[in-house]
């Protein structure tokens, strides 16, 4: 088996239809690839009918997106490791772009692009659109995102396994620590998913709760005056970043920067969430 295709699944059964008939159609072949679909305790469990022969369904008991991608690579026959979301849809040569472009030291970052969900997007379908997964920047910065990463069994096992205590921030941790053992990360552009963007308020803020709370959870005491701080701080960069986009219309970036100040104030709260020992928010 070359690839292993590693998904983890926490409430969202409902898109997985959709991603399996992107998988069966991969430019590369179905003999070539597993994919296993990680349930990470889903209240919402949709049994998958004809499930073809090389599509696995494993069950994760310790919550997080992260334990259930560690669960999948101890169960993973593959001699890659190919990472998505449940809410993606891979491109149909998104192995096969991969494939040019292996090797064995090599963390391999594929391109991921938000697309519109409805016909008329909502502000907040807006915002998550022009704010987007930019891939290419992370790579930059020595990291990736999960939404679409690849590496070899073997570095996984020179590496070791994705960090399980937080929910959000891992596949930058791990990222960095194999950068620091002497491997390389590379942005692959014809490697495509399309991410579903986040449609309403909900569905942003509890993202950007998940991210704040792991940030504060990671900071360690001498550093952690410092990030409360800074969330108090507005968020002047990012509104800066978002304004610089332009490939988007004046009308979509004043928008996404609207909506960026709204986020700003549920970074806050999950902040006095943090401060008062409330369990933090995982999806």
């Amino acid at each position: 088996m070359k690839y292993s295709v590693i998904i983890p699944i926490y409430e969202q059964w409902h898109f997985v239809a959709d991603l399996i008939n992107r998988l069966i159609r991969q430019s590369i072949g179905m003999n070539n690839f597993e994919v296993l679909l990680i349930d990470n305790g889903s209240k919402k469990f949709l049994p998958i009918k004809d499930l073809p022969d090389f599509f696995r369904i494993l069950n994760c008991n310790t919550p997080g997106a992260y334990a259930a991608r560690n669960l999948g690579i101890k169960n993973a026959k593959g001699e890659w490791l190919v990472f998505t979301d449940a809410d993606c849809l891979p491109a149909y040569n998104w192995l096969q772009c991969y494939e040019e472009c292996s090797g064995r030291n090599k963390l391999l970052a594929g391109n991921v692009i938000t697309n519109p969900v409805s016909s008329d997007p909502s502000i907040y379908e807006i915002y998550d659109i022009v704010k987007g997964i930019p891939q290419k920047a992370y790579v930059k910065e020595g990291y990736a995102a999960t939404a679409n990463l690849m590496f070899s069994k073997e570095l996984a096992r020179m590496v070791g396994n994705f960090e399980e205590l937080y929910f959000s921030g891992s596949d930058i941790e791990f990222c960095k620590r194999a950068v620091t053992k002497g491997m390389s990360i590379h942005y692959v552009e014809k490697s495509i998913v399309y991410h579903r963007a986040r449609t309403n308020l909900r569905e942003l803020a509890t993202k950007v709760r998940r991210i704040k709370g792991a940030s504060l959870r990671r900071s360690k005491q001498k550093h952690l005056l410092l990030s409360l701080a800074r969330t108090m701080i507005p968020p002047v960069r990012v509104m800066a970043l978002l304004a610089r986009k332009n490939e988007f219309s004046i009308r979509y970036r004043v928008f996404a920067i609207i909506v960026q100040v709204q986020l700003w104030g549920f970074e806050i709260f999950e902040m006095f969430s943090f401060l008062i020992g409330n369990k933090p928010v995982r999806h």
